[in-house]
């Protein structure tokens, strides 16, 4: 390969380095999107664990905003009414809806160690264009 050539190779693998690091940045923030989402998820099923056990009655803090709460008294009812998107809300008991937000967690997990792959081998990419362009680099010297 002539030397002219050599550094138009380099220079297009430069590129593409700096394109594959792009990528990997987008992937870890999806992955940071995808840890707040399943924290978010487990929040939400242990304290529909915990409002099994509130009684009907009971003076509960109701959040009106971030940040922003009143007090408010308890009518208990046996179902939840879920919001699934669309402006559609379904009614469920506390367990089925614990079962929903489960299986999205699940789901979820999936999706990440999913991702956690693709990440791994756009890293292997990387770390040997890494050296192809090093050597080339060499070469040039």
């Amino acid at each position: 390969m002539i030397e002219m050539e050599k550094k138009d190779e380099l220079q297009r693998k430069y590129i593409e380095m700096k394109m594959i690091e792009q990528q990997i940045l987008n992937v870890q923030n999806h992955l940071k999107i995808m840890e707040q989402q399943m924290g978010e998820l487990i929040v939400t099923i242990e304290g529909l664990e915990d409002f099994s056990s509130v009684k009907d009655g009971s003076e509960i803090l109701l959040p009106l905003s971030s940040g922003i709460f009143t007090k408010a008294v308890l009518k208990k009812e046996s179902k939840l009414l879920i919001n699934v998107g669309a402006d559609v809300v379904v009614e469920k008991d506390a367990e089925g809806t614990a079962d929903l937000l489960r299986k999205q967690l699940e789901e979820l997990k999936e999706a990440q160690e999913d991702l956690v792959n693709q990440l791994q081998q756009i890293v292997n990419y990387a770390s040997n264009l890494e050296q192809e362009i090093g050597k080339l680099a060499e070469e040039l010297k």
